[in-house]
């Protein structure tokens, strides 16, 4: 991304990122919390991000899910690095475990309530097969390509003229979601990846 002369400072992870420690107990799945008469189970949603978990309720079919669904708009699915491999491919996994469940109220952190969790995970499903497909057309036209060529290429909900109107912010966050899926169609087996003076490029596999 230095061609856009982006720098990591701007990122709103980073520039917004808690600057002191946090006083805290973590939360790890397979326990439980109890409130009043409310038993809530730590569920492991990773995916949106590496460490996320929800809250369910079994027996009220309640689930606070965090950023992992969210009404209208779709969670941003980003490239955390090769430690945590495929992280498109494990948001899906987390999406199953969340589909199979009984919910009456879903609570997402932030935005629109969900109404119905099985609707809105098969809209997120196809959100992120079109996108797939976005990615596989842009190589088989352009070839071996960046990951910013490639985002560049992607149509993106959002009210600006070319690539070079979008905030840096939702650059960072475009160019995040585009690498989480060309590594989620490498891990499918169809495309390779090499690197060359500090970048990646992607291609279809033969």
């Amino acid at each position: 991304m230095e061609e856009d002369q982006l720098d990591i400072e701007d990122h709103p992870g980073y520039k917004f990122r808690p600057t002191t420690s946090l006083n805290y107990n973590p939360a790890n799945p397979g326990e439980f919390i109890q409130i009043g008469e409310y038993h809530f189970e730590i569920v492991d949603l990773k995916g949106h991000t590496p460490g996320i978990v929800g809250f369910y309720e079994r027996e009220h079919e309640i689930l606070f899910c965090g950023d992992h669904i969210l009404g209208k708009i779709t969670p941003n699915i980003t490239f955390w690095g090769f430690q945590y491999g495929d992280m498109l491919g494990t948001y899906f996994k987390s999406l199953d475990l969340v589909y199979n469940m009984d919910i009456k109220h879903l609570f997402p952190s932030h935005r629109h309530l969900v109404d119905n969790h099985r609707e809105r995970i098969k809209e997120l499903y196809q959100h992120h097969a079109k996108r797939l497909e976005e990615a596989r057309y842009i190589l088989r036209k352009l070839g071996r390509s960046t990951v910013r060529t490639v985002t560049k290429e992607l149509q993106w909900d959002i009210k600006s003229k070319s690539w070079d109107d979008f905030p840096d912010s939702q650059k960072w966050f475009a160019a995040g979601e585009a690498h989480a899926h060309l590594e989620h169609l490498r891990a499918l087996g169809e495309l390779n990846v090499e690197e060359e003076n500090g970048l990646l490029y992607y291609s279809i596999k033969d």
